[in-house]
């Protein structure tokens, strides 16, 4: 179908994703743009401690595997907002590319922002996505 630009800078990441997720399940391809400047709302040592947990979780054999980096973050999210063990929800993660930067290839002309998820919409503690990954 269409190809859609997002630039993900100071979105809060749970609203983010849920129309990422949507644009995806409808047959676009859509590029996330800056996943690094995503802010997750809440406490910084809680949310960082969260994902702290995650990594610890499992055994490095056997899994659950997390990723480290912003981009991996925001990928293994959006995964959670997919049928992902589906045809349609495997075919629909395909179509989500997630970069740190704007690629050479992406025309960052055409990205655009939603409304809904930005962070100056709430008044909350946030913190961004690059600082937890600094942290593990």
């Amino acid at each position: 179908m269409s190809t859609k630009v997002v630039n993900a800078q100071d979105h809060i990441l749970g609203r983010l994703i849920t129309h990422v997720a949507e644009q995806a399940m409808k047959g676009h391809t859509v590029h996330l743009l800056n996943c690094e400047e995503v802010v997750l709302t809440g406490d910084k040592n809680k949310v960082v401690d969260d994902y702290r947990q995650k990594r610890e979780r499992g055994a490095p054999y056997t899994g659950p595997h997390y990723p480290t980096t912003p981009k991996g973050i925001v990928k293994r999210s959006v995964r959670g907002m997919v049928p992902h063990e589906k045809h349609r929800g495997i075919q629909a993660l395909k179509r989500i590319k997630c970069h740190n930067t704007v690629p050479h290839d992406v025309d960052e002309d055409d990205a655009y922002e939603i409304e809904d998820a930005l962070i100056t919409r709430t008044t909350a503690k946030y913190v961004a996505m690059k600082e937890i990954t600094q942290n593990l």
